[in-house]
């Protein structure tokens, strides 16, 4: 079981980290040929598709991955529910596009989202597949059929915007990449739906999935409240600043934090009826989780504006401060993340549902007490969030889940330290040594790395081994593959 949760971390980070790359990629490049108004309008239009993808699936691929009964009725029944409720938002989305448009005032959102209609009709197509190669671990599948799309929606992407499209060339880039998911999904799986449904199914997914839906919903209007209210109170134009600001932050926690967290469900679900094996990965997975994305996040804040001044241009340097502040709320979100996974394993979806919600409305409240004060004020507010709430979670899920608070804490303080001891010499010696952007940004990457991994072997010695001990599984996987 280790060796194979290992294998589909790896791969699961192989998909993070091709997907998120590229697109950062594609980020960058159109960051130089659109304007901050487009990229605006871009983040508006991603947070509508977003909802709607959620409202889509419900909660029910969760239960794919979950339902240790899981059967072809139950799989047939959600591929079903699925494609009425897209079919239902395609129709929805054409009759409302306007009024939303009006509601942020850009005229313009309408016809970016009727054309966007089509993503939720293909999202539903490809549902079951995705959630039935994650059940299998079958991460490898995934991770190639997200870098081929991610690379032909990036060059579709492009080429609009060097013709001159502006914000077309999103919606372009997004329905290429969602066109070809759907045809690797439904080459690489060997399942296909039949005219088969269970209302009695129906109300069991159902009922475990709406605790989810809130979940999901909630998770994304903690995540994306902030640019909701950016878009509202600021326009277009501040959102594309707080959009690019908030990217680099975006990338780091979908490579570093949801592709763990993806295989924590699925390894954790293995181990429900043994609470014993279920602590002992818990403990490890907050390890690797936390090793990982504390020093990446205060790495990134400490070389902020030579990643910005060399990735976007200078134009958007009002995006530096944004990031700096974002990036503060990555430690939490890696740990929240574990807390959530660990509790849709045990199938407490309702307990994962009240957290959420709490987030969200924190999030909301912060945000728009300070949406007066400008787009960093908010990012504060987002940040501030995380830091309040995590204590909060921490009580919540002990009541469910007997973790031992001080077992966490001790396996946390050498990464804390670690991670200090990086931010302050590399800080000191970027100070001393003022150079250009490229040379501050490899001598920050260097320095930091060595102090980091320097510190951590002299202060958790066993922590090294371990990660030394899963490269050569993780070495041994791909070979074999």
């Amino acid at each position: 079981m280790k060796n194979k949760i290992i294998a589909g971390a790896s791969w699961s980070a192989v998909e993070a980290f091709s997907g998120q790359v590229i697109s950062f990629v594609v980020f960058l490049i159109l960051a130089r040929l659109l304007a901050p108004a487009d990229f605006g309008l871009i983040a508006l239009a991603n947070i509508y598709v977003l909802i709607v993808q959620y409202l889509i699936f419900q909660g029910l691929g969760q239960a794919i991955i979950q339902f240790e009964d899981l059967d072809d009725e139950h799989l047939n029944t959600v591929f079903w529910i699925n494609l009425a409720a897209a079919f239902g938002f395609v129709f929805l989305t054409w009759v409302s596009s306007d009024s939303i448009a009006r509601w942020f005032s850009t005229p313009t959102l309408a016809a970016i989202l009727k054309s966007l209609s089509p993503i939720f009709l293909l999202a539903a197509l490809t549902d079951v597949q995705n959630n039935l190669l994650t059940r299998h671990l079958q991460f490898k599948s995934l991770a190639l059929r997200t870098l081929v799309s991610y690379a032909l929606g990036g060059v579709a992407g492009i080429t609009l915007a060097w013709l001159g499209y502006g914000v077309w060339s999103f919606v372009a880039q997004q329905l290429t990449v969602w066109l070809i998911n759907f045809i690797s999904l439904w080459t690489s799986s060997t399942w296909r739906p039949r005219w088969v449904f269970s209302t009695t199914k129906a109300k069991r997914l159902l009922t475990f999935g709406v605790n989810l839906l809130a979940v999901d919903l909630m998770n994304l209007a903690s995540k994306r409240s902030d640019q909701s209210v950016v878009g509202r109170s600021l326009g277009p134009p501040a959102l594309g600043f707080y959009a690019v600001g908030a990217r680099v932050s975006s990338l780091v926690s979908e490579i570093l934090v949801k592709s763990l967290s993806r295989v924590t469900l699925s390894g954790l679900s293995r181990l429900q009826n043994e609470i014993e094996r279920f602590l002992n990965a818990l403990y490890r997975i907050f390890e690797l989780q936390i090793v990982i994305a504390l020093p990446a996040a205060s790495g990134l804040a400490l070389l902020a504006s030579p990643v910005v001044q060399m990735c976007f241009g200078a134009k958007w340097q009002p995006g530096v401060a944004i990031m700096q502040v974002l990036l503060l709320a990555i430690p939490f979100e890696a740990l929240s993340a574990v807390h959530f996974s660990a509790l849709v394993a045990l199938g407490r979806p309702r307990s994962c549902s009240i957290l959420m919600t709490l987030h969200a409305m924190v999030n909301i409240l912060f945000c728009v007490l300070v949406a007066r004060h400008g787009v960093l004020a908010i990012a504060g507010a987002v940040a501030l969030r995380a830091l309040i709430l995590y204590p909060v979670e921490v009580w919540v899920v002990k009541q469910i889940i007997p973790l031992s608070i001080a077992r966490i804490l001790q396996s946390l303080a050498p990464i804390l330290l670690a991670t200090a001891a990086m931010v302050f010499i590399t800080h000191t010696i970027l100070r001393i040594t003022p150079v250009a952007d490229i040379a501050q940004l490899i001598v920050g990457i260097t320095v930091g790395a060595v102090t980091y991994t320097g510190t951590l072997a002299l202060v958790r010695p066993r922590l090294i081994r371990e990660l030394w001990q899963i490269k050569k599984i993780l070495g041994n996987k791909t070979l074999s593959a």
